[in-house]
This record gives structure tokens, C-alpha cells and sequence, in this order.
């Protein structure tokens, strides 16, 4: 396209990150209509809104020294200036933003970008840090830095048009050379990260080797801990430290203290006086609400016993639907939700080829939700003078040839420290297992990676108890794991597959036999008819709480 050309900004100034709860957002209980774009923001009755949202972000780009105003013929003939995008959203507080974005679809790699990803938090570090937290008897602290994008820096050549409705009067025709990263740019991301992770590093924090998003400083008698997700990042620690940091990110990137974490990576944090119970209570009602099925009828469990081929031949059902529930309810399971894992990855199968029968499963989930809204995860205050220690628990379970999984066997993981859930798995096994014993091998060799990786994690920060007992049900497969012969019924097995032995033997770790109805990993690997025992193990970790 020539830069030259007249644009129609209603043609290419649209919005790129549509919410899939479609294009209606809820302000102060007044619907607000989304707009697309430029010309529609200020043609609605909300228009004096969307242009004060506008003014605002133009403000912080242009403070932020964010581009220079090149003529067009300065700019190399391969380069292409394209037309910025406006993303509009009204958030859950009432606050409408109009977020100026960069198309980086229109991007070409190796010419105007190069390395793109960056890291982010990982949930199970996010629920290990809430833990540590809150057994030294602190709370989390929330701060946020507005555009933060705006902060990075682009070093390589990129051109943009000047913003409809923002054009300068005194130079309309130039276009804009990027200096800082805009949202939508595919390098802002990690720009962001580089910039952030050097004022941090600046500070004293070391940057966990295990999670690049983790940060502490232990100095004398004063601690840190710092956990960033892009823009949304916490904080705590010692008073005078903390605020020693707070206070350094607010001159260096205008950062708000919001003060005690209520909210974090999409987690709602309710403090009671015996503990922090952490749900997603709200966000689940509203996308109930949003689907039609905020009130149906609650069912006690979250899935029904079907073969993976009953569910593909049943009648074929447009995907588009289907990918936005199985992705709404996978932030649940992973987030806060661990009891319908096993269930929404078995039905994430059959996301290329949904069927009418693997949408009633869905609906199943739905229901199941309902009436399950108050389940969620507490972590307890340290009691009195106890003395302050990290018991890290893994279970690990396995089930054999399960129909639902085209016959194959299925991985159940779940680690606890303190009694508190923060990491689960539910996965199809690759290796097709002839025994349940081999299944149980494959599933507590996976076990012992994750522990691996866990104790890495919390290592640096706290002391634990020692050994460390991986919990199991299955005592074949412990004689199999502790044994250092080779069983005919075992030598076709990747060494991979035996990477428990070299745990036991290198690390202190111990198997242990618990009975399967006290193997809270069970609820990652099947699907289960018996309500009682059901519920019972899901309440082993998870608390129903009325908040």
C-alpha cells in the first residue's frame, strides 16, 4: 500500500483483541456497546468516555517520547508504515480504556522484529509464592504500571501512521518511527521484560533460576519476593523493603500501589482471619451468565463415562463455540478449579472435530459449576508459635486403558505444600501401557520431573522437610521403582520411563504406599460414578467456602 494513499480509518482501525464474551461489556450495570473503531467511539452516546480514554492513553505515549515524526520520504522503500488499531474495552470496575495498538500481523520477521517471547509466571509459582506468603505471616501486595508496553524499547526500524484523530497538525503527512514498544508490536512483550528485569535486578533482587518471573532479596532480617505477569505484578516481604521497591518502581515507571492483592492473574484473594482463600467465584458466574447456563440444574460430578469413538461419531458441531468453552474452562482448571482437569482435557480431544454428544459433555461441566461455585483453594495462616517448616507432599496416580482417552492411560499429578494444592497435571500417556503397572511407572516418572523442578523452585527461598515422600497407590510399581533389576515386564520401557529410579537414588525422595481413597491424584486420571468419593477427595484439596 502507498503511503501516500488517503486511509479510510474506519477500514483499518479495528479492534484485534475481541473478548469472547462478544462485543457487550457490563459498566456499572449499564450495557456499554464496544466500538470497533476510530470513527465509531465517537459516534456513540458513550463518546465523551471513549475520547477522555483516548486522550489518556495519547497522553502516556506521547510523555513516554514513545515515537519521532519522519517524512515519508526518510523512511527505507521496503518499509511499511502501517495503520495503528484501537483496542476499546470496558473494564470490570467501570473504567473504559482505548488501548492504541500496533498491527504486528502486518510484521515481517528478521526484518522489523527478530526474538519475540518473553516469560510469565507461572501459575504453580504464583501458588507457591501465596503459600510462602502467607506461613511467614505476610500478605501480598499488588502493584501495577500503567502502559507499560510504552516503557520498552524497540531497536529495531518500524514505522507506524500517525493515529486517526491524533494526526499532528504541523507535520499530517509524517509517519511514526517507533522508539519505545506500543501493545499489539510482537517484540513489546519481551521489551518490556528486558527494561523491568534490569531496574529489578538494579535493586538487589536475584532472579529465580527456576522462573524467570520470580525475584528475591534476603538481607539480614529483611526479606523480598516479587512476582511479575507482564504489567500485573506482586509484591511482599519486610515493610521497609517492600516499600524500598515500591517506591523505586514508582519513579521509575509511575507504578500504583493498590495495596493488599485482592485480585491476581484472573484469581480472586479473600483474606479470612484463619487463612487466604483464593477462588474464581465471580469470573464463573459471569460466564455461566454469559453462555445461558447461569441457571441450570447442578450436578454433583463433572463428567459421564463415554468411549473417546462414541463421542467423534457423534453428529459434527461448528468448532468455533467449542475451542471458546474448552479455553474458558481450562483457565478455570488451571487456575483455581482442579476437580474438572481430568474432565476438560479429555474433552479438549476433540477440538479439531467437536461432535453434539462432546457439547453435552461440556453443558455437563457447566452444570457441574453451578453448583460448585464456593470451591476454591485455602491456604491457612501459621498458628501461634508453631514452628515455621515446608512439608512438600506429591501424589501420583495412574489409570489404565481409559475409554475416554482411545484406550490409553492417563497421568494424575498433584503436589501439596503445607496441605495446599500448587501444581496439578492430567495427561493422556503417549506410550500405550500393556499393564497398570507401567502406567503407574510412566505417571510417577512425569511426578518426579515436576518435583524436580518444584524443589528448584522453592529451594532458595525456604527450608524443607526431608525426605520428601511421593505418595503412591500402586505397590508393583514401587517394587518395579525401587528394585534395580530389570523385569521382563518392564525392559520395553523407555529409560525415560524409569527416570523415578534415578530420583530415589540421587535426591531425598521415598516412595510411599497410601490407599487409593486417600490418593488425591485419583481425580486427575478417570472419571468417577460414585458421588461420595468423589467429593471426598476433591475436598481434600479444596475448601467450599462462602465468601
Amino acid at each position: 500500500m502507498n503511503l501516500c494513499e488517503e486511509v479510510d480509518a474506519t477500514e483499518y482501525d479495528t479492534h484485534v483483541q475481541i473478548d469472547h464474551f462478544a462485543m457487550i461489556s457490563e459498566a456499572n450495570s449499564v450495557e456499554v456497546v464496544t466500538p470497533k473503531s476510530y470513527a465509531q467511539a465517537i459516534s456513540l452516546p458513550e463518546r465523551e468516555k471513549w475520547i477522555e480514554a483516548m486522550d489518556k492513553e495519547m497522553n502516556a505515549i506521547i510523555e513516554a517520547k514513545t515515537y519521532n515524526l519522519v517524512p515519508m520520504d526518510a523512511i527505507p522503500p521496503n518499509a511499511k508504515g502501517a495503520m495503528p488499531i484501537r483496542s476499546f474495552q470496558v473494564k470490570f470496575d467501570g473504567t473504559f480504556k482505548a488501548r492504541l495498538c500496533f498491527p504486528g500481523h502486518r510484521q515481517q520477521y528478521g526484518v522489523d522484529f527478530f526474538d519475540t517471547e518473553s516469560p510469565v509466571a507461572k501459575f504453580a509459582t504464583f501458588r507457591m509464592y501465596m503459600v510462602i506468603v502467607t506461613t511467614f505471616g505476610e500478605k501480598a501486595y499488588h502493584f501495577d504500571i500503567p502502559n507499560a508496553f510504552l516503557n520498552g524499547e524497540v531497536h529495531e526500524s518500524v514505522f507506524m501512521r500517525q493515529p486517526p484523530g491524533y494526526a499532528d497538525t504541523s507535520h499530517p503527512h509524517h509517519v511514526c518511527s517507533l522508539k519505545k514498544a506500543l501493545y499489539g508490536l510482537r517484540q513489546a512483550s519481551l521489551a518490556w521484560y528486558i527494561r523491568l528485569d534490569d531496574v529489578l535486578t538494579s535493586i538487589g533482587l536475584k532472579k529465580h533460576s527456576a522462573d524467570p518471573c520470580f525475584y528475591y532479596l534476603f538481607d539480614k532480617d529483611e526479606w523480598a519476593l516479587v512476582l511479575i505477569y507482564v504489567d500485573d505484578n506482586a509484591i511482599a516481604g519486610s515493610k521497609s523493603l517492600r516499600n524500598k521497591i515500591v517506591d523505586l518502581l514508582k519513579k521509575e515507571f509511575c507504578a500504583k500501589d493498590l495495596g493488599v492483592a485482592s485480585r491476581y492473574i484472573g484469581t480472586s484473594i479473600d483474606y479470612h482471619p484463619d487463612g487466604v482463600f483464593m477462588h474464581q467465584k465471580a469470573d464463573i458466574e459471569e460466564f455461566l451468565k454469559k453462555v445461558g447456563w447461569s441457571n441450570s440444574t447442578p450436578l454433583k460430578t463433572p463428567f459421564n463415562e463415554y468411549s473417546f469413538s462414541e463421542i467423534a461419531k457423534s453428529s459434527p458441531i461448528d468448532h468455533t463455540t467449542y475451542r471458546s468453552a474448552i479455553g474458558s474452562l481450562m483457565w478455570y482448571a488451571l487456575c483455581t478449579r482442579p476437580d474438572i482437569l481430568f474432565a476438560v482435557t479429555s474433552l479438549a480431544q476433540f477440538q479439531a472435530a467437536p461432535t453434539k454428544l462432546a457439547m453435552d459433555c461440556v453443558h455437563r461441566i457447566y452444570r457441574y459449576l453451578r453448583g460448585t461455585l464456593n470451591l476454591g483453594i485455602f491456604i491457612p495462616f501459621k498458628r501461634g508459635n508453631t514452628p515455621m517448616h515446608f512439608v512438600l507432599t506429591p501424589y501420583s496416580d495412574a489409570s489404565f486403558s481409559i475409554p475416554i482417552l482411545d484406550s490409553r492411560s492417563a497421568s494424575g499429578l498433584v503436589f501439596l505444600l503445607n496441605g495446599v494444592p500448587i501444581h496439578w497435571i492430567s495427561r493422556k500417556q503417549r506410550l500405550i501401557s500393556l499393564a497398570s503397572t507401567e502406567a503407574e511407572i510412566i505417571a510417577s516418572s512425569l511426578c518426579a520431573q515436576e518435583l524436580l523442578w518444584i524443589m528448584q523452585v522453592l529451594d532458595p527461598i525456604v527450608k524443607l522437610e526431608r525426605p520428601i515422600e511421593l505418595r503412591i497407590d500402586n505397590l508393583s510399581m514401587k517394587y518395579v521403582a525401587e528394585s534395580v533389576l530389570t523385569s521382563h515386564r518392564t525392559k520395553h520401557l523407555n529409560i525415560r520411563y524409569l527416570f523415578i529410579r534415578q530420583l530415589l537414588n540421587d535426591h531425598p525422595v521415598v516412595l510411599k504406599w497410601v490407599p487409593s481413597e486417600d490418593n488425591v491424584a485419583d481425580i486427575f486420571t478417570k472419571y468417577f460414578t460414585t458421588v461420595g468419593v468423589f467429593k471426598g477427595l476433591v475436598l481434600k484439596i479444596t475448601a467450599d467456602r462462602d465468601h
